[in-house]
């Protein structure tokens, strides 16, 4: 009996087997899933989606579909029609793909799998392409001008270009914010009005640009002011507006300083004179209002590159190029101005890298660790006016840390618009010059940096003979060496007083050389340079750390805090590489 029962449970087991062999058998004689596209290469603009489709079938049914991206920083997909189709033998797959910013070429894969267990694929190679430019134009309104107006919270961005030829009007119940690799083309003389509040964020690997057409970016044009420049005012002289926030981080502005037009606010303000007057790169003016600007660049503008008016401010960490024609600093702030500008680079302004004062009231700056290379040259109206740090006109803070080179004067009192000197703390400032002609010939006057430790007011004077005339800074290093009165370039060099950058040679300046290529018709496209300080620099220590930036709390703009950069042992902006 036990016999019989075994035999009997080997057959079923052997029936079992069989008829499990048959099953699989019969599963694997229906073909595999088969997938379908459209088309094996796609392109799509950046920023954008797209459809497309594959056709599907699988005789075993469809148990899933599935798509993947072999690089997902340029596009997302996902099939939008998935559940209608699990359990059939045949469909069509609705494939939404959205790209990204970021241009390039992805593979999207589609995979079926049926009940047997059996998988097919189909790939897709997809294009992001460039977005067109985005035209801001507008129509003819009230200015006689083409206006774009804009009303509500704005952004333009990330990663596109605008194509401007019209006004564009930010109203003070709008707000404008650009984001990181956004480019702004403006195509002609036209300026953006800041009635709202105008935010620019650009990163450290994709900046903001405001530029002029290609075609335009020319030596020709580094002064020619082709286009208005980002005009912010809380007023026009009779109306108030709402523009109380700025911030322009990791932004280029570049080609700006058209003549004023009679309909600006800029110009009802008396700020800059009706057809006659260059505007700025950019202008801000607001009491109450907050301006930051860092890690941005300034460059090629017609006259001053940065004007404010009134407000609290932090200017840190970006680069000034070539700003002003024949006149104009790098920046110009004016009374009711409260803040730091620290750690700029100001190359060949035409007058100053820094101006300020307090006509009428009351204006604390705190301008420390600034470098200023060559700038001065191309000041041709007022004969008097400095090339690096000017302080006028009761204005008040503290000039410390800044590092000097080659330009036309150092830090400067003008004696007819006297600073608040009782109450302007300055020194530690290291000046370098190195040229070929005695003090008080060319261009170049006693007022860069006297050997008896006073910086001038502007009258001529070089000495203490005058009390009023003089305001010591013992503090200052280094000073350039004089014999009988005339400039002694070897015995400055030998004394170690060559700043050492890392790329840029300041041993070769000559006051000759300089006039000439700053002359605005010869001016060029400057060479690389690095302003760094190599090891060995003398500039890399003696500097004033005791003491607090202006703005020791954080400033609040757009939601966002900011805080001013703590002084530096070493001179200037820049430091060790």
């Amino acid at each position: 009996m036990k016999k019989l029962t075994s035999r009997l449970a080997v057959i079923a087991f052997l029936g079992t087997v069989a008829l499990l062999a048959s099953c699989s058998k019969d599963d694997d004689s229906k073909p595999r899933p088969v997938v379908t596209t459209t088309s094996s290469a796609l392109t799509l603009i950046q920023d954008t989606t797209g459809v497309f489709t594959a056709d599907v079938s699988a005789a075993a049914g469809i148990k899933d579909i599935t798509v993947t991206i072999d690089n997902a920083t340029i596009l997302t997909a996902e099939i939008t029609n998935k559940a209608d189709l699990v359990g059939k033998t045949v469909g069509t797959a609705n494939i939404k793909m959205t790209s990204t910013y970021t241009l390039g070429t992805a593979n999207i894969t589609i995979t079926v799998t049926d009940n047997a267990q059996q998988s097919s694929t189909a790939a897709v190679s997809v294009d992001v392409t460039d977005h067109p430019p985005i035209e801001i134009s507008g129509a003819v309104g009230s200015t006689a001008t083409k206006e774009y107006h804009i009303t509500q919270a704005t952004t333009w961005g990330p990663h596109l270009t605008y194509h401007v030829t019209g006004n564009v009007f930010v109203e003070p119940t709008g707000s404008l914010t650009l984001l990181e690799g956004t480019t702004v083309i403006v195509d002609g003389q036209y300026s953006f009005t800041v009635r709202g509040n105008f935010y620019s964020y650009g990163t450290a690997t994709d900046s903001v640009v405001f530029t002029v057409p290609a075609q335009q970016r020319t030596k020709a044009n580094i002064f020619a002011g082709l286009w208005g420049g980002i005009m912010s005012s809380n007023t026009d002289g009779t109306n108030t507006f709402a523009a109380d926030e700025m911030v322009v981080q990791y932004t280029r502005v570049e080609y700006a300083g058209m003549l004023g037009q009679a309909w600006q606010d800029i110009v009802k303000l008396g700020e800059v004179a009706d057809t006659n007057t260059p505007e700025y790169a950019l202008f801000f003016n607001n009491p109450n209002g907050v301006c930051v600007i860092q890690n941005s660049t300034f460059a090629y503008s017609a006259d001053v590159a940065v004007q404010i008016d009134q407000g609290k401010i932090l200017v840190s960490n970006n680069a000034f190029i070539l700003n002003g024609k024949a006149g104009g600093e790098a920046i110009d702030l004016k009374v009711g101005t409260y803040g730091d500008i620290a750690y700029n680079l100001f190359y060949k302004a035409a007058t100053n890298g820094v101006k300020f004062n307090a006509k009428g009231g009351s204006t604390e700056l705190h301008v420390y660790n600034n470098t200023a290379v060559e700038c001065g040259w191309r000041q041709t109206s007022h004969s008097d006016h400095g090339g690096s740090f000017n302080v006028e006109q009761g204005g008040k803070g503290v000039v410390y840390n800044n590092l000097i080179v080659n330009s036309t004067r150092g830090v400067r009192f003008s004696n007819g618009k006297l600073a608040d000197v009782a109450h302007l703390s300055n020194g530690f400032n290291f000046h370098y010059l190195s040229i070929t002609s005695p003090v008080g010939t060319d261009n170049f006057t006693p007022e860069f940096y006297p050997t008896d430790g006073f910086t001038i007011y502007g009258n001529g004077k070089t000495g203490p003979a005058s009390v009023d005339s003089t305001f010591e800074t013992a503090h200052d290093v280094p000073a350039p060496v004089y014999t009988n009165n005339v400039f002694d370039k070897v015995a400055t060099i030998a004394a170690g007083h060559d700043p050492l950058f890392v790329k840029f040679a300041v041993t070769t300046f000559d006051v000759a050389a300089a006039v000439a290529a700053e002359e605005p018709a010869n001016e060029g496209f400057p060479a690389a340079f690095d302003f760094h300080l190599q090891a060995g620099s003398p500039a890399l220590t003696g500097a004033n750390t005791n003491f607090s930036p202006y703005n020791a709390a954080s400033l609040t703009a757009g939601g966002k805090t900011y805080a001013s950069p703590k002084p530096s042992s070493y001179f200037g902006a820049f430091g060790p590489k």
